[in-house]
């Protein structure tokens, strides 16, 4: 990223900063929440009390909810009480849940983060840093502008979390802008709700490569494109032994990628829906790969209900690889290839897709 683009971040992460300070985060509530430092042994009323008088590198345990914004700027790690249903909640005030600061290493686990707001970034989590969430529940945040659930700026792995029920402009589960990878993890349910709102699950606007591994992206909604991952800047996504399902949009029900190559491996594409082109897949202008995988079940009320493939190829590799049972409402059931486009079937089939397998422009 530029040295612009690094000023921008910085100068938006010090409002940030200000506004939550300024919105009250030393009077989160106190009712129903501990937080104990695990190596000091000391409690706290609230996380942000206990983020303040924690040394870098010290681990934090939450009983309880705990309500407020909070910010972090040293590396910690925050882990929840899993018999105490654990829960980080924001206060109503503008401002994630959690924002995590420049040049800090955090590990958030066993915790739901719920019920934040904003209108910048990030509803749940605004991650600037390194950041890793494992075995947790981001739900029921909102933001107006983009990340709904989270919003990343660092480097981001989710591991065994959930990213559901949240509402953004653009990524309602998750916009990246950096480093995102998913394991064993499921976006499901969220929402990007902007009039020409992209990326209802995952939103990869200006971020590097997008990665998931053994992941769920289902029941999503864009009002524009992508309702299951948006992706739009020549970063790659890559897609192995995952499901995007039950997604909707108006173009790339399942994923639309403007510019960034998509790759699938042993993965799935199935039961996504456009209300105008790609009912699983939109490629604009990039390229799709497709390896051990298949896409079935998508319906397109316009044309490609499989994949709509705009300027660049589509490579079908290894007979495993299936575009079946797809449908289109006006032609490329499972695949419409634009005259600039390229399908190459190397090993992979087109069949039993209505109302025909592939179209190609003349």
């Amino acid at each position: 990223m530029g040295i612009r683009a690094n000023i921008v971040r910085s100068r938006v992460l010090l409002v940030l900063v200000a506004a939550l300070a300024s919105s009250g985060v030393a009077a989160q509530a106190a009712s129903a929440c501990e937080v104990q430092n695990a190596t000091t042994k000391a409690t706290f009323a609230t996380l942000q009390a206990g983020v303040t008088a924690a040394a870098a590198g010290n681990t934090l345990k939450i009983i309880g909810t705990c309500e407020g914004n909070t910010i972090i700027e040293k590396s910690l790690t925050i882990t929840g009480k899993s018999t105490t249903a654990p829960t980080l909640k924001g206060s109503g005030a503008y401002g994630p849940v959690v924002l995590i600061a420049h040049s800090t290493t955090v590990t958030i686990s066993k915790l739901t983060i719920t019920g934040g707001t904003g209108n910048l970034m990030g509803g749940g989590i605004d991650n600037e840093g390194t950041l890793t969430v494992s075995n947790a529940t981001i739900s029921g945040n909102t933001q107006a502008g983009e990340g709904g659930g989270i919003y990343n700026g660092g480097a981001l792995t989710l591991v065994h979390s959930i990213v559901t029920g949240n509402t953004a402009a653009d990524g309602g589960g998750i916009a990246n802008e950096n480093i995102l990878k998913l394991q064993y993890s499921t976006v499901s349910g969220n929402t990007a709700e902007y009039s020409q709102g992209n990326g209802g699950g995952i939103y990869e606007a200006k971020g590097g490569p997008l990665t998931l591994e053994h992941s769920t992206v289902s029941g999503n909604t864009a009002t524009h494109q992508g309702g299951g991952i948006y992706d739009e800047f020549g970063h790659e996504a890559t897609l192995s032994n995952s499901t995007l399902s039950g997604n909707t949009a108006e173009e790339g029900g399942g994923i639309f990628t403007e510019i960034g190559p998509i790759t699938l491996q042993h993965s799935i594409v199935k039961g996504n829906t456009a209300s105008f082109s790609g009912g699983g897949i939109y490629n604009a202008h990039s390229g799709v790969t497709v390896t051990e995988s298949v896409v079935t079940g998508n319906d397109a009320g316009e044309d490609g209900g499989g994949l709509f493939n705009g300027i660049g190829a589509v490579v079908l590799l290894n007979p495993k690889t299936k575009i079946t049972k797809n449908k289109a409402t006006i032609k490329g059931g499972g695949i419409y290839d634009a005259h600039e486009g390229k399908v190459v079937e190397a090993g992979g089939t087109v069949t039993s897709n209505t109302p025909e397998n592939l179209y190609t422009e003349p």
